[in-house]
């Protein structure tokens, strides 16, 4: 995670309420009041701050600690049947005077182990929908989806076009995990009416004092139904009672998604990467100061390319999953691997946390809090058929046994890019095979490179110890995408010896990243040929 602050807090403040949200009557920004210990003068942030709130968490923590509260995890029946209560109801608070947001909403309902839980809306609201600026500030403006986003199929598929001019940085598309969570918000209909009703709710219910400048609300909304959805949470446990206060959901999965199974963005901006691509690109990749300074009241500047700030992550799985495409216009297309070079350069010190204004003068930050858990692998196959049809030809014409491990999808890095294609901003994945010829064992480790990238060759190992390989992926993973898709040679000298691995080239073709089919079999001979020159 990077290390953030915000200017006009102290460090290790703890989040011991999250109360009412507000906003100027003549403006448009949201904020949310907050009770912090120890007590602040200052005590709100920007709506756009809410993927890092949560109750009982330290905000700029100077040293580790451990969540509060304990863990529980259960699945949802069916959230048509939850009740609503306010805080101040939950049974283990028997001294309502120390409780600072007893007047917001929660959901009720009762778990297979009898103990009945209070879920504070705000937060199951946070780990469903708010995972960035854009969305957590979008919720609270009526009608901002379809103004933004146009659902179209075209040639039977959905394409969902981009509006030029709308605030959903473009750096957020190179990531599916975003793209996949956006899908299921724009397309899944209980989804999307859930995330409506939270603008549709602070209509009705919204208010504002006489004589006061502002405009308040005590969030609430209504949940999609969730069937079978599992959580995990963190929260006070009043054994008395059997019943649950959650102060953090860690993790929500098995999340229905109703929609297509495959997907295409499209967005007059999209080349063949957004990393670098200039106005409302993402800095990430850049140098990192240490620490990033967010300015709670400074607008942002659009035009500069934003800031992506990783922080404590929410675990979100869907139940069925569905591919998301990024597309292009042919005219658009840039040459391989320009597009995806990191920005050069610093990234700002100082960064924004409110909206975008035309006065605004620093860059946005863009909260990274999606951690995506859908089992999704099988989606991407289909880039390893001439790899597969390869180790066919090897046990088809000379007899190998053949083994494949589950496929991998490269590790998002800091500073790096290639852990996704960029031709369609897919993940990049490795696959991995054992290969048995007689009584000896090898292994072919094979990385996506279909985007043409680099010429990335095949590799054949030998290993010392078979189950060693087990336990080095995650770490030859890492190396490789540090190194700009090269194999980490040393991590094999280590685990195999100097000798015992060796690059096997990709046939040639004229097609970059594309192999032919008639190339097939003398690439599985050239590879049995090579085991048996080095005499493996």
């Amino acid at each position: 995670m990077d290390n953030f602050r915000f200017s006009h807090l102290p460090d290790n403040l703890k989040i011991q309420g999250i109360k009412s949200l507000y906003r100027r009557i003549d403006g448009s920004a949201w904020s949310i009041n907050l009770v912090f210990a120890p007590k602040q003068d200052k005590s709100s942030l920007r709506l756009s701050n809410a993927p890092i709130l949560a109750r009982q968490r330290i905000i700029k923590p100077t040293e580790n600690y451990e969540r509060a509260g304990l863990q529980q995890a259960f699945r949802i029946g069916n959230t048509k049947n939850w009740a609503v209560e306010k805080i101040a109801n939950f049974p283990g608070y028997q001294d309502k005077k120390h409780v600072s947001d007893k007047e917001q909403f929660c959901f009720c309902f009762t778990i297979d182990n009898g103990w009945k839980i209070y879920l504070p809306q705000f937060e199951l609201a946070r780990a469903l929908f708010f995972h960035d600026a854009y969305l957590s500030r979008a919720s609270l403006v009526n009608g901002c989806l379809a103004e933004e986003f146009d659902v179209q199929w075209i040639d039977g598929q959905i394409q969902i076009n981009v509006l030029a001019s709308g605030n959903y940085h473009l750096s957020y598309f190179n990531e599916s995990a975003s793209r996949r969570f956006l899908s299921w918000v724009l397309l899944d209909e209980a989804a999307r009416r859930s995330f409506e009703s939270i603008s549709q709710r602070e209509l009705l219910e919204g208010y504002e004092p006489k004589g006061s400048n502002y405009r308040f609300w005590d969030f609430s909304f209504n949940p999609p139904p969730l069937q079978n959805t599992r959580l995990v949470v963190n929260g006070w446990k009043d054994t008395e009672t059997k019943s649950m206060f959650v102060y953090e959901i860690h993790a929500i999965t098995d999340i229905p998604a109703d929609i297509p199974s495959e997907i295409s963005f499209y967005h007059p901006k999209f080349k063949q990467s957004v990393s670098g691509s200039g106005s409302g690109g993402s800095i990430a990749g850049a140098e990192r100061p240490n620490e990033h300074n967010l300015h709670n009241d400074e607008a942002t500047d659009f035009e500069k390319p934003g800031v992506a700030i990783e922080a404590i992550a929410v675990e979100v799985g869907f139940a069925n999953a569905f591919k998301t495409n990024r597309v292009t216009e042919k005219q658009q297309l840039v040459s391989a691997g320009v597009a995806d070079e990191s920005v050069e350069g610093e990234a700002s010190i100082d960064v924004s946390a409110d909206e975008s204004d035309i006065s605004g003068v620093l860059p946005s930050a863009q909260w990274d809090t999606l951690d995506d858990q859908t089992d999704d692998v099988h989606l991407y196959l289909n880039k390893f058929d001439s790899f597969f049809e390869m180790l066919n030809a090897l046990h088809e014409r000379h007899g190998c046994r053949v083994e494949r491990y589950p496929l991998r999808k490269l590790p998002k890095i800091s500073k790096c890019k290639k852990h996704v294609l960029s031709t369609d901003g897919n993940p990049r994945c490795l696959a991995v095979v054992k290969l048995m010829i007689d009584s000896n064992i090898y292994h072919l480790l094979e990385v996506d490179t279909s985007d043409a990238e680099k010429p990335l060759s095949t590799k054949l190992i030998k290993l010392k110890q078979d189950e060693a390989l087990d336990f080095s992926l995650e770490n030859i993973e890492e190396q490789l995408l540090r190194g700009s898709l090269r194999w980490p040679n040393k991590i094999f000298d280590r685990l195999c010896g100097t000798e015992n691995h060796q690059n096997i080239p990709h046939p040639q073709s004229k097609t970059r990243g594309v192999i032919d089919p008639a190339d097939i079999n003398g690439w599985s001979d050239r590879l049995l040929r090579r085991l048996e020159i080095l005499n493996f």
